[in-house]
């Protein structure tokens, strides 16, 4: 009976998963400009924009992790048209995304195969009913390749311990370097987990040194596939020395936005389990397992970094969920009952913010940069984008007017249209001062824009009427 009710279950969440995985949903820039715009811009010969983190003399991200993992889907793509331009964006699209929501079922796997037999149905329920796994987990992150192979390097560990095997060190190794040179951070959640594979591996001095050995080839092996992409062959491009470099310069991260050092612990991990963050209270239980340890490890590392976005974290949720589930099970009908309702409503509204995020001369201000690489333009293409970030509604209209004798499509949330009252079509009026207009060809009301917020001369629930009334994004003609 479990056993039924368990898939009955499982299943409708994993449709749930898939269908949130190809929506047309739009969370960070990241999931675009740090991996997929730069490899389809390679493999398919299009016109793209190339991100600040792949250019100047030292580049911060590795491309042959990106080459292996993006560049899968888009050869299917390219093999299934023979097309490169001329293709189907949304084929392209949607490739991404399934193949993305495929492999995130290692991280199921890690998760069930993880907790005790007692708890196993309960946390792969958890964790796959959480707006985590079926938003950022599906979307493109370079996170959530880290997430991935974070999963991968534990569950060959494990594996290991049980019954050893030369093909799964070499695999583990062959992980452990990809997942380095990712994300820096990887390492750091794998630092527990390391000095209990590595005393299992003193007894087997072989597999000792078939691990090493394996992971420092295809160690050298990216160091090298990045020296010849950014700089031909002619010098040693160490792209995760150089991220490193970047990321520990105060001056570098205020580009990006600066937190409170506090943000990981008090924010971003309260709305990443919600209701869950209660469950050691309501069981009565607290443990300091190897899983709870790997996570505060990790998140006090990155606590270290000024700069704190939530996705940064979503390696360690598949462990808290591995973590809380093992404290046992909640005492008592209501209790249940109540934790249940609290955690479907909870992770039903924040899933359903994530999935309505939707966003010649394209201009687009206060909103993030475009996925480019959706236009598959041609290499010689005419078609300029260009990214009018921090500009004022003075220096826009005097951008604008410079430009109009070009086609120009401006495109910028609904929010904002009264900075422009004077300059809509329906709305021209003699005393405007400025020799332009808008038409608007296209709008959608799905989209919401939180970063143009006035916290400083408006109460929180103004912002929030504001953020509904006022939703949507629009695509006028410069006229």
């Amino acid at each position: 009976m479990k056993f039924l009710i368990f898939w009955g279950l499982y299943i409708p969440l994993l449709l749930i998963r898939f269908g949130f995985s190809v929506s047309e949903s739009y969370i960070h820039p990241d999931e675009y400009l740090q991996g997929i715009q730069v490899v389809a811009g390679d493999i398919l010969k299009i016109k793209v924009e190339y991100p600040w983190e792949f250019k100047g003399p030292f580049p911060i991200r590795s491309i042959g992790p990106l080459w292996m993992i993006y560049g899968l889907p888009v050869k299917l793509a390219q093999w299934i048209t023979g097309k490169g331009c001329s293709m189907e964006p949304l084929l392209l699209f949607f490739l991404l995304r399934i193949f993305f929501f495929g492999l995130s079922f290692i991280v199921d796997w890690f998760v069930y195969t993880s907790t005790s037999p007692k708890y196993r149905g309960n946390a792969l329920l958890l964790y796959a009913s959480s707006f985590v796994t079926y938003t950022y987990q599906t979307h493109t992150f370079s996170n959530s390749i880290e997430t991935i192979m974070v999963s991968a390097c534990l569950l060959l560990m494990r594996k290991n311990k049980m019954s050893m095997s030369s093909w799964k060190c070499v695999l583990l190794a062959i992980f452990a370097s990809i997942g380095f040179f990712s994300r820096i951070t990887f390492p750091i959640i794998l630092i527990p987990f390391g000095f209990l594979f590595i005393k299992s591996l003193v007894k087997r001095p072989k597999m000792t040194f078939l691990t090493i050995k394996s992971f420092i080839i295809v160690f050298f092996i990216l160091i090298l596939v990045d020296s010849l992409y950014y700089a031909n062959g002619r010098r040693i491009v160490l792209t995760i020395l150089n991220n490193f470099n970047y990321n520990i310069n105060y001056a570098n991260l205020q580009k990006h936005g600066i937190h409170a050092y506090w943000t990981h612990f008090l924010i971003n991990i309260p709305v990443m389990l919600g209701p869950a963050i209660f469950l050691p209270v309501i069981i009565k239980k607290i443990k300091f397992d190897i899983y709870l340890i790997s996570s505060i490890i990790y998140i006090t590392v990155l606590s270290l970094f000024p700069h704190q976005e939530f996705r940064f974290l979503l390696p360690v949720f598949p462990l808290l969920i591995v973590y809380l589930c093992s404290l046992g099970s909640i005492k008592g009908r209501k209790k249940k009952r109540l934790f249940m309702f609290s955690w479907i409503i909870y992770n039903i509204l924040v899933g359903l913010f994530f999935v309505n995020q939707l966003s010649t001369n394209i201009i687009f201000w206060k909103t993030y940069p475009p996925p480019t690489w959706l236009f598959l333009r041609h290499s010689d293409s005419n078609i300029v984008f260009t990214h009018l970030i921090g500009y004022s509604v003075d220096h826009v209209l005097e951008y604008l007017s410079a430009a109009k004798k070009n086609k120009i499509i401006f495109i910028f949330p609904i929010s904002s249209m009264a900075k422009f009252s004077c300059v809509f079509d329906e709305l021209k009026d003699s005393f405007c001062k400025t020799n332009i207009t808008l038409r608007q060809i296209f709008k959608t009301s799905y989209h919401i824009n939180l970063d143009d917020l006035d916290f400083m001369n408006n109460n929180i629930f103004s912002l929030l009427l504001h953020l509904v009334r006022k939703r949507g994004l629009g695509i006028w003609d410069v006229i």
